[in-house]
Formats: structure tokens, C-alpha cells, sequence
């Protein structure tokens, strides 16, 4: 096995070489955000790999953790922000919509089961108004916006 830096910019990004198998990149981003939650956060139980498979109890028996709610609020509205500004050019198309996409599949049946779901996204899109001068002021009206978010 080999590593190798991609970029002489970014020492982060490696590649990894294994005999016989292909070259793949591999990048650990993380994202930290501080805000006031609109929900309040959910305990829950982190199990290592090993607890799950002998299916004994968690380490750590609750966790303060964001509601699925609303971690949907949030990539529901980056979703709307994002795809305006998105360069559909393959070479420069925007990763991270494939991610949020896949990520409020993932999350749909907790966000569409919320009852307040789509005004809580509302407040969202409406408090990152901001970050797309194209869609930059433009009303949102809870029975428009119906349509997309359910209920």
C-alpha cells in the first residue's frame, strides 16, 4: 500500500493505493454550525460496530442529538438555495446536491410526519435568504410550497 498528496495546495487530501484494487480519493469534510435549535434535541443510544452485531447494549446508554426534523429543515433549504447557483457543466457540477438529495430521502419519513415541517423550512429558506442573489427576496407562501414538502 502507498499514499500519495493529489494536491501540492491541500495536504488533506490523500490517495490510497491498495494492490489490485483502484485508486480512490478519499476526504473527511466536516461542517460545524452554531445556532439556536427550533426543536428540541433527542436522546439517543451510540453502540459501537461490536455492540450491534452481539446485539448487547449500547456504550453509551443517550446522547444529546438534532431531531431528523430538523437536520431536513436544513438541507431542504440549502437545496433551494443551491440549485439556482448550480454550473451544470459535468467537470463543475455541484457535489452536494447529490448528497442533500440523498439525505432528505433519507429523512422524509421523519420530516413529512412533522406537523410543522414545512413552516419550520419556511423559516429556514427565509432566514438564509441571503446566500442566492437570484432567489433573493422572493415570497414563500406556505399553500405554494405545499406541493413540494407534503401535507
Amino acid at each position: 500500500m502507498s499514499t500519495s498528496t493529489n494536491s501540492p495546495h491541500d495536504q488533506s487530501e490523500k490517495s490510497i493505493a491498495v494492490d489490485g484494487l483502484p485508486q480512490h480519493n478519499m476526504l473527511l469534510q466536516n461542517e460545524f454550525t452554531e445556532a439556536t435549535l427550533s426543536l428540541s434535541p433527542l436522546l439517543r443510544p451510540v453502540s459501537s460496530l461490536i455492540a450491534e452485531l452481539t446485539k448487547t447494549d449500547p456504550e453509551i446508554p443517550a446522547v444529546a442529538c438534532i431531531d431528523p426534523v430538523e437536520n431536513a429543515v436544513d438541507k431542504m433549504s440549502a437545496l433551494v438555495w443551491r440549485v439556482p447557483d448550480r454550473d451544470r457543466q459535468p467537470e463543475d457540477d455541484d457535489p452536494h446536491l447529490a448528497r442533500l438529495i440523498h439525505d432528505l430521502a433519507a429523512l422524509q419519513p421523519h420530516a413529512i410526519a412533522h406537523v410543522n415541517f414545512k413552516y419550520l423550512t419556511i423559516g429556514m429558506i427565509r432566514q438564509d435568504d441571503h446566500r442566492c442573489d437570484r432567489i433573493a427576496g422572493l415570497p414563500l407562501k406556505p399553500g405554494v410550497f405545499i406541493f413540494c414538502i407534503g401535507k
